[in-house]
């Protein structure tokens, strides 16, 4: 059956494929704000123009293969009539999924039609794009693998742009009704349409990947946040005999440090305070002052500059000091990873993905083999929320935040620098 299947659908889409061959346009199955496919050029130049970024050749064929596997996965009319003709899977053996995300295709196709007037044509896609299509790569990869052990999936893929309006109009014409999963939006005013329309709908799943506002939350069970708050407990199993001293620049609030202070107030921690004001007051004696032997430095900012600074000198004192830095010191490009193992930084890493496994070595090369490109962050997320809430294969751990609120993800490891990786504490 399976085999058959895929064999019409293949016909379809050679079908499709040869009866607009003229007009150089396929229809791949995004879909618009009224649900209908929209048609995208193979050959067309898709790029930023008021940014005036452009991502070459990597990505734009990523984007090309990525539509491709949608013209087979997303039930646009005319598939979508088949299968159902064809009585192959019944709405009971199917999961329904509708992902809603910002693809923005109609500027896309107005910079298509412009530089087709021009005769310009190259491979490029619109820089705003590129989100999507990283959790949607993940997320078709996803469905394949559920198709491998018999969980059949209807895929639904709309344009959100970053548009209530659009978001709106489809769940009042009820293009998401029959869904079980929904993935996205990915703005909160624009998820909150969404969730505000679904909040007391037990059949539905809204997956929200990115927002860290716990107001979205609130008096919604069916809400779940991929994103994680850091664990203040197992952040604060460092904190020993040894003396605490919280780093700060510019006097800059950071939430995480808030909570933190408070945590260690409650728990009756005594500790210090430095707030640096300028980059040029960071040097060997100002980082001496800080620190003695047996030092724990907690430094939850985010200026690359201020904590490369800062490091550097740390890295030149003979004390024996421990670093608890924060979650987004794993993005940043050209820290001395050299520094890092010497001053033992302690980061919480959430989602944290071991590249170094044999199944999940697997799992890169057959993305890669596929997309012609290297998985990344989101492209892993959106993988393994598919797979988290369509199948046993659970990858997640979640705790309720609020009485009668979502859930948020609590999948947070606390990873130090090693042999030139960011390796979990065992």
């Amino acid at each position: 059956m399976k085999i058959k299947l895929n064999q019409i659908i293949c016909f379809i889409l050679v079908f499709v494929t040869s009866t607009t061959f003229a007009q150089d346009k396929i229809k791949f199955g995004y879909h618009d704000a009224s649900g209908k496919a929209k048609s995208i050029s193979k050959s067309d130049i898709v790029y930023d123009e008021v940014l005036d970024t452009v991502i070459k050749s990597d990505i734009s064929k990523s984007i090309i293969d990525t539509l491709d596997s949608l013209g087979r996965v997303v039930k646009y009319d005319s598939l979508s009539l088949v299968v159902n003709n064809l009585d192959i899977l019944s709405e009971s053996d199917t999961i329904t999924i509708s992902v809603l995300l910002p693809f923005y295709l109609n500027e896309n196709e107005s910079l298509q039609e412009s530089l087709k007037d021009k005769n310009i044509r190259s491979h490029y896609i619109f820089n705003k794009s590129r989100l999507a299509i990283s959790f949607l790569e993940g997320i078709l990869l996803a469905v394949d693998s559920l198709e491998n052990i018999g969980i059949y999936v209807k895929l639904n893929v709309f344009d959100t742009e970053k548009d209530k309006s659009v978001v709106r109009r489809l769940v009042v014409e009820n293009k998401l009704h029959s869904s079980q999963l929904i993935f996205g939006p990915l703005y909160p005013e624009v998820f909150k349409v969404v969730k505000n329309y679904y909040r007391s709908d037990t059949n539905k799943i809204l997956i929200n990947p990115l927002s860290s506002k716990v107001n979205l939350l609130n008096n919604s069970r069916n809400v779940y946040f991929l994103s994680t708050l850091e664990n203040l407990d197992q952040s604060l199993n460092l904190v020993g005999s040894q003396e605490v001293v919280l780093v700060s620049f510019q006097n800059k609030k950071s939430r995480s440090l808030t909570l933190i202070k408070n945590k260690l107030s409650g728990d009756s921690v005594i500790f210090k305070e430095f707030n640096f004001q300028k980059l040029e007051d960071i040097n060997k004696e100002s980082c001496q002052s800080l620190v003695r032997d047996s030092t724990l430095l907690i430094i939850k900012e985010n200026n690359i500059s201020f904590v490369n600074r800062i490091l550097s000198f740390c890295s030149l004192l003979n004390n024996d000091i421990v670093i608890l830095g924060d979650f987004k010191w794993k993005n940043f490009l050209n820290m001395n990873i050299e520094n890092l193992m010497n001053l033992k930084v302690h980061i919480p890493v959430s989602n944290y993905f071991n590249k170094s496994s044999v199944m999940n070595k697997g799992l890169l090369q057959l993305f890669e083999k596929k997309y012609n490109h290297q998985m990344n962050e989101y492209s892993i997320l959106s993988f393994k929320s598919i797979l988290h809430f369509c199948s046993d294969k659970k990858q997640f751990s979640f705790s309720q935040f609020s009485k009668n609120g979502g859930f948020i993800n609590i999948d947070v490891k606390m990873c130090i620098y090693k042999d030139y990786n960011l390796l979990p504490i065992k």
